[in-house]
């Protein structure tokens, strides 16, 4: 894999990061534990 796109994967993971936490805020759980399954399968 190159480093293009493995950056893009890390970013993509860090951005359903952020959005995951967003989610916690608003007590959305179905959508943190959706988010967070997709950060770690592009991680």
């Amino acid at each position: 894999m190159n480093e293009k796109t493995l950056k893009f994967w890390v970013d993509s993971s860090d951005y359903d990061l952020v959005i995951m936490e967003a989610m916690f805020e608003t007590d959305r759980l179905l959508y943190v534990g959706f988010m967070a399954h997709q950060s770690i399968e592009k991680f």
